[in-house]
């Protein structure tokens, strides 16, 4: 299935949301703090109610119902397996009380989890950035010591060279009139950007 690279109006909302059920379970878990992590699942359900949009119910099931805090077996909740009047599995929330019972029935599946249900896939990667030669400077003058002005001209002025040979280089291979020896220069150009990466890197 093909993604498509349309970016949404929902992307913030679904990165804060997401932002918010980890640090919920960072409260829960880490610090200890039920009432923190109550109150991160509230905000996290109050974006997913204004922007209405469905959380997953594999994220859904995990919160509680009652206080909204996350359900974490062995911490924050106490799972059992149940057999009458019907074979379900029980949720108990240990903040607050309140149970959630899930009938297990052989071969029962959720809507969301069928393949007619996912209609299309997003992909949110950004593109990676361009580095250029002058935003190299900006790194080397921030790195080196100001007072050795030289070696940033230097390294600058080399930079922009490089950047220019290989923008003649990508020109002429578009153009299919490339030579061996073109070859060779791309070749050292790409010795010399690694040279200089490393010389930012020290």
């Amino acid at each position: 299935m093909a993604f498509n690279m349309k970016g949404r109006k929902e992307k913030d909302v679904l990165e804060r949301m997401n932002y918010l059920y980890q640090a919920s379970h960072l409260m829960a878990i880490g610090a200890k703090n039920p009432i923190a992590a109550s109150y991160y699942g509230y905000v996290m359900m109050k974006c997913a109610q204004k922007s209405v949009l469905r959380m997953d119910p594999d994220v859904k099931r995990s919160v509680c119902k009652c206080c909204l805090s996350p359900l974490i077996p062995g911490v924050t909740a106490k799972v059992r397996l149940v057999s009458k009047p019907t074979k379900m599995v029980r949720w108990k929330c240990l903040i607050c009380d309140a149970t959630k019972q899930y009938p297990t029935k052989g071969g029962h599946e959720l809507w969301a989890d069928r393949p007619e249900a996912l209609i299309e896939m997003l992909q949110y990667t950004p593109k990676p950035k361009k580095v250029t030669g002058s935003n190299r400077c900006k790194i080397i003058k921030k790195s080196v010591n100001a007072s050795q002005p030289s070696l940033i001209t230097a390294t600058c002025e080399l930079l922009n060279t490089i950047e220019n040979l290989s923008q003649g280089l990508d020109s002429c291979v578009a153009e299919g009139s490339c030579s061996g020896s073109n070859t060779g220069n791309d070749l050292n150009q790409n010795s010399e950007v690694s040279m200089v990466d490393s010389m930012v890197e020290n």
